[in-house]
């Protein structure tokens, strides 16, 4: 895909994108550590992390995410700038989402978790949320309310124990089919005789004891 516009740091890069109706028909959109960088990297697949400086703002994420409203699949990971304000200002205009990848966004608190049931509840397939830093085992209970959800990673979140995530499971586990608990080192053998009640269509497990 070129570049549009003539140089990088042009005012009319971001409508040049808008005036093209690319982010119309937009589906699937990664923003790997996506910082101040020119507006021509964007792609619909996986952005190499190489191309692009850490530091995407809110306000930048809302300004994407206004005419965007296809969008199927974000991806946000280590995007540590974010917070709950700006996610939540993607989601209200995000109604399509199926997919969101929010791993090492440290800054997010059990706000963003409750925007994404508030918001993607009726959509949302694959969850993300791997090392949020801020985020105790409590502050992920609200995903029990995430009906269709297929998959789920929680991965590296230390703070995570058997009893929020049996509640999880036991209510939102019957169409699981991937979930990743690796590195969350206060899950004890409870747990997985929880999974292997709740999650009957579980392919992918990683568990950590």
């Amino acid at each position: 895909m070129s570049r549009p516009g003539s140089r990088s740091g042009e005012p009319g890069v971001l409508r040049s994108w808008y005036d093209s109706q690319i982010f119309f028909s937009l589906h699937a959109l990664s923003l790997v550590g996506f910082g101040r960088a020119p507006m021509w990297y964007l792609r619909v697949e996986r952005i190499p992390l190489s191309l692009i400086p850490a530091g995407m703002s809110d306000q930048t994420l809302a300004t994407l995410s206004t005419d965007s409203s296809n969008i199927r699949e974000l991806t946000l990971e280590g995007c540590y700038r974010l917070s709950d304000n700006g996610i939540e200002a993607m989601l209200k205009n995000l109604n399509k989402l199926e997919t969101l990848d929010l791993s090492s966004c440290t800054r997010i608190t059990s706000k963003t978790v409750r925007n994404i049931v508030r918001y993607a509840g009726n959509t949302m397939l694959v969850l993300r949320l791997r090392t949020a830093a801020q985020l105790s085992g409590e502050d992920f209970l609200p995903i029990a309310e995430l009906k269709h959800l297929e998959s789920l990673c929680i991965s590296e979140n230390r703070r995570v124990d058997d009893g929020s995530l049996i509640r999880i499971i036991s209510e939102a586990g019957s169409k699981l089919q991937s979930l990743n608990m690796a590195g969350c080192t206060e899950l004890t053998d409870k747990l997985v005789s929880a999974v292997a009640e709740c999650c009957p269509h579980l392919e992918v497990g990683h568990i950590s004891l």
